[in-house]
């Protein structure tokens, strides 16, 4: 069998630490123990050792080191003692088979009193980013005592805010953002699309994973976590920056987040919840966990349920027609929306080209419906306090409307002609929906199935972890139109003026005429004073054959002579159907291999690790369509990263964590998935064909943590990250060359070949500070990260083309005769970005009292070192593309289009440069809670708004005395109503600079009205 190099170098490095450290380890375990002198005020120290549900673990080892050294062995209780030991201090190791070690520096030992010690070990698993346990002195709150920069957001603050998303809680947190892309996703709506990001890196520039596994994000790389619900999350674990407890890089430009799902409960638990929000919704959520008597068979079962008609409920609205559609059967000419009067020089790229209308339809209703089941089956078998197999599976489907979740607002100047006599105040403004679709109700189905099975084990002292994993995601969008061809008309109340053909002429050139010409009659002007009328909406773009044999373009003859599009030979599909569909497809499935050797007597750990992920992808609109797939089918990646990781305690106080990733990838995609057909029109070529494509990386991380005193400690951290290109930008095919309006140059859009993955390297600066009161933690993080290879669309010169073939420079720097230079546009590794900013956190959290917290971070994201003619789209480098890609300045939002242009930015979400939460609780013995908060959005949000601040207010009734189980709650989202509108105004955001001198119009999106939600929850057991 051959053996990979890489792999044996891995292996070679594993060998040199396991074998001398693993006698160094055998040889200390060995020594004897110091004896122990007594002192005449003698000091005992007592205490227990229990996994992280309370469980007692027997036969864990316990040792402390100071000026002499003690060790214990825990007894079937989990309870161990250390008799008269020398007062002074200490450092304790904890460490039990099976289990990750816990380590407490400056653990004080007091003569001639008890001193007492709990310890908590985590179970070895490959679920959870933690690496150490959890040792528990006086009561004291912990803190991150880790390498890295890590966040740990607990379930108890979801149940707190009563927050059924993860939005809003993960906004609070310093160096998250969740993103909303601008352009298309209303925020007011549940189920508009959002995505984290870490520390100003894009959506695909963070890594997300449920269970410590990767998600099937291959069409975009970022995961949407609009269809997460938090009742099934134990916690979510975020490691910001180059942290070296990561378990892969692939996308961790900014950092990690990993959502962790319930566990089973050392005894019987379970919760039942019911509630009610302001919108008329309904949610509950059904909870189950425990273990058995024995201690063999542990389960958490979790149904969640999250209903909500949104603040959007089946709501008519004024919408303008687009051009194409009949009116009574007669064929309308022209738009009848325009933009404002000198929009070619008002000094605005993109003015809206809905300013005005003379004819307003009444009405289509619209809905922001969202239904959310959610499913957690997970059971651990139990072998032996060493050996365990956990199996689970994650379910979640969701129903929303995607007319509610993209719906925008927008007062259109209504200016019908002077023939119209309605009831509707002409020169005035009419409120019209936008960016939603006829036929009403544009669905949208989401389901994601995660399977995981992970076995644990030992051998000796060493942890043995395997694991197999399954993700999908099936997200359906559709409307109600049943077959590709179908055509559909709709009863609408029509106000204004409209330009039609005569009945039973068509339209052609602007001109009316008989089917097949000639077209000589102009439009005629046409009032509708309120009137009820017919509007058909019909199909254009058609071509006849099929994804098997190849689509034949329109007009194109056949064997028999008959063009494409005839009575003889009808179209079989159309480019732009009433019919819609759009289909992804995601799925992945891969394994992962870990060995854990313990070395030393503080804890130290080396691991070996190995994982595999194979992921597919197909997104397109409906099977057969001749439409281009965003990914064909058949495309397909494979990553693999081998992990080498050391855990060393050099000293008491110095901890280091150093990793090693080497990372291959195979991606597979297509380049000729598009083919243009003689008509003009581009259409799916079926006999597409595929590339793969073969590179390595290697990724270190190094990470120290100083303990100053244990109550504060400094850590730094240092480290690379890839972010591979998504399947999406590599399925990128070329499109013919056209040819300049002057005649002198071909521009075309060209393929992604040889793109390469974005990499990093970043650092980290960070301290963890417990204050006098042994309560409040106060966190603070200063980082920088270099982006290299960013994927950024640009025009670059591509040889020469007579618009067919093509050909290279002459040794003049002249294109042969016949043949003018082309410019293709393609996605390119170029520039740089840069990632760095400051964090803080002052958190006071009492199981009993007053706490609060007081969090915020300065964010900087910007590119740099642009090219030449990064702006241009032409010979000349005149300034055209890119427009809102401004070096040095925080990336900034793309806009919807208008007139006379439009303009783009890296990403469709803008970085802030500053965000901020305060919050001052008070939590009472029996479980009742009582909260305010805010939440700062600063400059640049992805809201598009100016700085604000969004209040929220919540609180928990106990329902009994002291061992209440039952509560009542009340949470208010949004207390004050800032930016309340349930759509976004097209056009009203802050206005951005552009580099060609101009303003660019952002759409502002909302926080959405202020929404109470009131539950009942009954827990019992445990």
């Amino acid at each position: 069998m051959h053996i990979p190099p890489r792999v044996l170098s891995f292996m070679g490095l594993f060998a040199l630490a396991v074998g001398p450290l693993s006698t160094a380890a055998a040889l200390a375990q060995t020594a004897p123990i110091v004896a122990q002198n007594a002192p005449a005020a003698a000091a005992q120290v007592t205490g227990t050792v229990a996994d992280s549900a309370g469980s007692p673990l027997a036969g864990a080892t316990v040792i402390f080191r100071g000026a002499r050294t003690y060790a214990a062995t825990t007894d079937a209780r989990g309870a161990f003692s250390v008799p008269n030991p020398a007062p002074g201090i200490y450092t304790v190791t904890a460490s039990h088979p099976g289990y990750t070690a816990a380590s407490e520096s400056d653990f004080a030992i007091v003569a001639g009193q008890p001193n007492t010690l709990s310890v908590r070990l985590n179970a070895a698993t490959l679920s959870s980013l933690q690496t150490i346990g959890r040792v528990s002195v006086n009561r004291r709150s912990t803190f991150n005592s880790t390498p890295a920069s890590v966040q740990n957001v607990s379930a108890q603050t979801y149940i707190d805010q009563g927050q059924l998303q993860v939005q809003r809680v993960l906004d609070q947190t310093p160096g998250i953002v969740i993103d909303h892309p601008g352009t298309n996703a209303t925020n007011a709506s549940p189920g508009a699309i959002t995505f984290p990001s870490i520390r100003g890196g894009l959506g695909f520039e963070t890594a997300s994973l449920i269970d410590g596994h990767p998600l099937a994000v291959g069409n975009f790389g970022d995961y949407v976590t609009t269809f997460l619900n938090s009742d099934v999350l134990a916690n979510s674990e975020i490691v910001k920056g180059p942290g070296a407890n990561s378990p892969e890089v692939n996308y961790a430009i900014g950092g990690t987040i990993n959502f962790r799902t319930l566990e089973p409960t050392r005894k019987p638990a379970g919760q039942v919840k019911f509630g009610i929000d302001s919108f008329g919704g309904t949610f509950s959520n059904f909870r189950y966990t425990g273990t058995t008597t024995s201690g063999k068979l542990g389960w958490a079962l979790d149904y969640a349920l999250n209903g909500t008609p949104g603040p959007v409920n089946n709501q008519p609205g004024y919408v303008t027609l687009s051009s194409g559609n009949s009116i009574n059967g007669q064929q309308q000419s022209g738009f009848t929306t325009n933009p404002p009067p000198g929009a070619a020089n008002n000094g605005i790229q993109n003015n809206p080209l809905y300013y005005s209308t003379s004819l307003v339809a009444c009405c289509l209703p619209v809905s922001q419906t969202y239904t959310n089941k959610t499913e957690l089956v997970k059971l651990r078998y139990n072998a032996s306090q060493t050996t365990a197999f956990t199996a689970s599976y994650l379910g979640s489907q969701t129903y929303t409307d995607q007319n509610g979740n993209h719906l925008y607002q927008f007062g259109s100047l209504f200016t019908p002609g002077a023939a119209y006599s309605g009831g509707i105040p002409t020169g005035q403004p009419v409120n019209t929906w936008q960016s939603v679709f006829f036929p009403p109700n544009e669905y949208e189905i989401n389901n994601e199935p995660i399977f995981q099975a992970e076995i644990r084990t030992a051998l000796r002292n060493d942890n043995i972890l395997a694991r197999y994993y399954a993700a999908s995601i099936n997200r359906l969008q559709y409307n109600a139109l049943q077959n590709p061809t179908d055509t559909f008309t709709q009863n609408l109340n029509l106000s204004g003026t409209v330009s039609l053909c005569p009945p039973g002429s068509v339209l052609s050139g602007g001109k009316c005429g008989p089917a097949g010409g000639p077209y000589t009659v102009t439009p005629v002007s046409t009032a509708f004073n309120d009137q009820n009328a017919i509007v058909g909406f019909t199909n254009s773009g058609g071509v006849c054959g099929n994804a098997q044999t190849g689509f034949i373009g329109a007009g194109t003859l056949n064997g028999a002579g008959a063009a494409c599009g005839s009575a003889a030979n009808p179209f079989t599909y159309y480019l732009s159907p009433q019919y819609f569909r759009a289909a992804e497809e995601d799925k992945l499935h891969g394994f992962s291999f870990e060995y854990d050797h313990p070395f030393g007597e503080t804890g130290n750990l080396v691991s070996l690790s190995y994982d595999q992920t194979k992921s597919r992808t197909y997104a397109y609109d409906y099977r057969g369509a001749p439409t281009v797939p965003g990914v064909p089918d058949g495309a397909n990646q494979t990553f693999r990263t081998i992990l080498l990781r050391v855990n060393y305690n050099a000293t008491d106080r110095l901890n280091v964590l150093a990793s090693a990733y080497d990372n291959l990838y195979q991606q597979v995609y297509s380049t000729n998935s598009a083919v243009r057909l003689s008509s003009g029109q581009t259409v799916f070529n079926p006999f597409l064909t595929f590339t793969a494509s073969n590179y390595s990386h290697f990724d270190g991380r190094l990470a120290l943590t100083y303990r100053l005193n244990p109550n504060a400690i400094v850590r730094a951290s240092a480290g690379s990250a890839i972010a591979p290109p998504y399947l999406n930008l590599l399925n990128r095919t070329a499109t013919s060359p056209v040819l300049s309006a002057d005649k002198t140059y071909y521009t075309n859009t060209a393929a992604s070949q040889d793109l390469r993955p974005e990499t990093s390297f970043g650092y980290d600066l960070g301290t963890d500070i417990r204050l006098f009161d042994g309560q409040t933690i106060l966190t603070s993080d200063v980082y920088r990260t270099t982006l290299q290879n960013q994927f950024i669309t640009s025009l670059f010169s591509n040889g020469c083309t007579d618009g067919t073939s093509f050909a290279a420079f002459a040794a003049s720097g002249q294109c042969p005769n016949g043949f003018s230079p082309l410019y293709s546009s393609q996605v390119h590794n170029i520039g740089h970005a840069r990632y760095e900013g400051l964090e803080l956190a002052v958190t006071r959290d009492p199981a009993v009292g007053f706490g609060f917290k007081a969090q915020g971070a300065l964010l900087r994201a910007y590119p740099y070192d642009l090219p030449p003619c990064f702006y241009a789209t032409n010979l000349s480098c005149n300034v055209a593309t890119n427009l809102a890609i401004i070096s040095g300045v925080n990336f900034q939002n793309s806009g919807t289009g208008g007139s006379p242009g439009s303009f783009n930015s890296v990403s469709n979400h803008a970085e802030p440069y500053a965000q901020g939460y305060a919050e001052g609780h008070y939590r009472t013995p029996n479980g009742g809670y009582l909260s305010f908060g805010e939440q700062f959005y600063g400059k640049n949000n992805s809201l598009n708004v100016p700085p604000f601040w969004v209040a929220n207010a919540n609180l928990r009734l106990p329902l009994g005395g002291l061992s209440a189980q039952t509560s009542l709650g009340f949470n208010v989202d949004n207390l004050f109503n800032a930016y309340p509108n349930a759509y976004i105004t097209p056009f009203a955001g802050t206005a951005v600079p552009l580099v060609n001198g101009k303003l660019g119009l952002t759409n502002q999106n909302v926080i959405g009205p202020r929404n109470v939600r009131i539950s009942i929850t009954k827990n019992f057991g445990g």
